[in-house]
């Protein structure tokens, strides 16, 4: 005989059912779950776990570790409620996975996780940028080996800055037009891959020609730039100019560093700060910051080649010029005013470079050639000095040998993993480029050498790597 159950228990069983289905799909909330994790990043950015609750600082140093083929990777913990940030000593490797592990992060309850977690996290792939011979912007890709051209035809590259991040590019340019030449300014994003889907125009006439651009840190939420252009009387003034995109305009303010005293060369801003050098019609070497143009430091006169060192840890300095009698050296200016000599007094150096780990000195060195008892000629050759920045003494770790060759501008990748250097063969007797195959000078063969940062370079002594590419003016991406 079928008997009739009460309403209240039917409700029950429907409401128990609901309860059963949300736990299955929604997942226990009593304990902390992850919702997202860092799966691929830049060499430079931190790896971050998110949770869906906020969770305890307590402890995170042991509880979040990255490591990389069994050893733990040095770094600091950034915490904010719902999310952990590590963020590594030293750039990461390029084309590098490591281990993540996440242990028993406990919510504001105390509720622990209900396992550990454990991923793989991927770097990006070793990428640079430069410009060709026919004056355009190329990014090239070390793994796949293909250089993707980010500039249209026309357009001839004067000069580009990357940001720190390298997630921006500004380029300067001129081009053709049927009533005249005209100069140009462009701003971009890079994505991860690579590619640039949208450019910005932000300027483009008869009225500005750019010098040398960078891109400064000034802390605002669109970008900030020093560029430099010629005034009514044809003298080259120094500019600055902060894009906000929120406002979807550009904002023009004139540095006032004095009328005609800055060149249009020479231009250098700092990565973390707002500092920024240039050089005056006069020959001195000026540090400013864009916060405040009136704070100026001469730093020298007749410096051949000078640049900010890594992290902002200071100034790095090449010092007289060939215009005087005395050897080029490289001097290394603290942020507390204490210069110290980083090379020898008897040797031509210039075009300093320190890798971003502050653990190696890239120099260009002349090497004086003898015939017959009397200097003929010199080549240029890169040179690798082993340090830590700002301390002790360097020990040189190993030349490119480049006889027949001049060896140019030296640049490191963001793992500290390469450095690039330009080639480009010269005529012994006239010190002259050598007429390529194909009818150009071009601006000569992009090599590199590649190190393994487990191992010391006395040990691991690498030999030059062909490119394949053609170019100058390189800066790597991270």
């Amino acid at each position: 005989m079928f008997t009739k159950r009460p309403l209240p228990f039917l409700w029950s069983q429907l409401i128990l059912a609901g309860l059963l289905v949300f736990i299955l799909v929604i997942g226990d909330r009593s304990q902390p779950n992850i919702i997202s994790v860092s799966k691929d990043v830049r060499v430079n950015e931190p790896i971050v776990v998110t949770f869906d609750r906020p969770v305890k600082r307590e402890g995170i140093d042991e509880l979040v570790v990255v490591s990389r083929q069994g050893q733990r990777v040095e770094g600091e913990y950034s915490w904010s409620s719902r999310s952990i940030a590590f963020i590594p000593s030293q750039p990461l490797e390029h084309d590098a996975e490591y281990q993540l592990l996440v242990g028993e992060v406990r919510d504001l309850e105390d509720h622990p996780m209900r396992e550990p977690y454990t991923g793989v996290v991927r770097t990006s792939q070793p990428r640079f940028m430069y410009i060709s011979a026919d004056s355009r912007l190329h990014i090239h890709n070390l793994v796949t080996q293909e250089s993707t051209l980010l500039t249209e035809s026309g357009k001839r590259v004067v000069d580009y800055a990357v940001s720190a991040a390298g997630t921006e590019v500004l380029y300067s340019y001129t081009l053709n037009g049927d009533s005249g030449v005209k100069y140009g300014l462009m701003y971009a994003k890079i994505k991860p891959g690579g590619s640039i889907p949208e450019q910005r125009q932000l300027y483009e006439g008869g009225e500005k020609s750019f010098g040398d651009v960078e891109i400064c840190n000034n802390g605002l939420q669109g970008i900030a730039y020093v560029y430099q252009s010629a005034s009514d009387d044809q003298a080259l003034v120094t500019n600055i100019a902060a894009y906000d995109f929120l406002e979807g305009g550009v904002t023009e303010k004139t540095l006032s560093l004095g009328e005609g005293e800055v060149t249009g060369k020479g231009l250098f801003c700092a990565e973390t700060s707002d500092q920024f050098m240039y050089r005056t019609l006069q020959g001195d070497v000026v540090l400013s910051a864009l916060s405040d143009t009136t704070q100026r430091t001469v730093l020298g006169r007749y410096l051949y080649t000078y640049g900010f060192a890594p992290s902002g840890e200071g100034v790095i300095l090449g010092t007289t010029s060939p215009r005087l009698p005395s050897p080029r050296e490289v001097f290394f200016i603290s942020s507390s005013g204490v210069r110290r000599q980083i090379s020898s007094n008897d040797v031509d150096t210039s075009q300093p470079a320190y890798s971003p780990d502050r653990q190696v000195l890239a120099v260009v060195e002349d090497v004086p050639k003898m015939g017959g008892g009397y200097f003929i000629s010199s080549y240029a050759q890169v040179v690798l000095y082993k340090d830590q920045l700002g301390q002790g003494t360097l020990r040189k770790v190993m030349s490119v040998v480049s006889e027949g060759y001049s060896d140019q501008r030296p640049a490191w990748s963001r793992d500290a993993g390469y450095v690039s250097y330009e080639r480009v063969r010269i005529d012994d007797d006239s010190q002259t480029r050598i007429q390529d195959a194909d009818g150009s000078f071009g601006d000569g063969d992009i090599q590199l050498l590649r190190f393994d940062r487990s191992k010391s370079f006395l040990i691991d002594t690498p030999q030059p790597v062909k490119t394949g590419v053609k170019g100058s003016r390189v800066t790597w991406l991270p």
